[in-house]
């Protein structure tokens, strides 16, 4: 890691505002010069150990074997600034051949049932007075991600195609004397 006198050094370029945005996220910090208030970096804390909490569940403890079948990656955990509701997005590996929608189905009726296992996991692991909620959903961002590199490969492939058929008509005119 750099200290806060080389980051402030190196150039500024997209690679570092996106480094930054992984470290700095909820901190207060001299590299970001803002500064975050307490409750949003407990906030982040929190986050941070559910999703620790429940992964390590996920590998240790947990026996239904709609969760221990598959693949299943916590993608990020957003707890609510009361802190009453914790979403964790989840994103299961689909294998080639299998219906998306019916995994994204199964992982997510499968982790409905064994909601109540994982809060009181969640109680255990974190002191908290309250323990907030769980609401489990299926994260979309790679699918939509796909699509808009799709989205703008088309786009790509258009203005390419254009051009080509620009340098032809310019070269028709030229030969025919236009």
């Amino acid at each position: 890691l750099l200290s806060a006198s080389q980051w402030l050094k190196l150039p500024e370029t997209n690679i570092k505002i996106i480094i930054h945005m992984q470290l700095c996220r909820r901190c207060s910090c001299i590299i970001c010069r803002e500064r975050c208030t307490m409750k949003q970096v407990r906030q982040g804390r929190l986050e941070e150990e559910i999703r620790k909490s429940i992964s390590s569940l996920l590998l240790n403890g947990i026996k239904d074997p709609g969760l221990t079948s598959r693949i299943i990656t916590i993608s990020e955990v957003r707890v609510t600034r009361d802190g009453s509701f914790a979403y964790i997005y989840l994103t299961p590996l689909v294998l080639s051949g299998e219906d998306k929608g019916k995994v994204d189905s199964d992982v997510l009726e499968a982790f409905e049932r064994a909601k109540g296992t994982f809060r009181s996991r969640v109680g255990k692991d974190i002191k908290l007075r309250h323990t907030p909620e769980l609401i489990f959903r299926i994260d979309n961002s790679m699918d939509y991600g796909r699509h808009i590199d799709e989205v703008i490969e088309k786009i790509h492939q258009t203005q390419a195609s254009s051009g080509e058929k620009a340098e032809e008509d310019g070269q028709e005119r030229t030969e025919t004397g236009e």
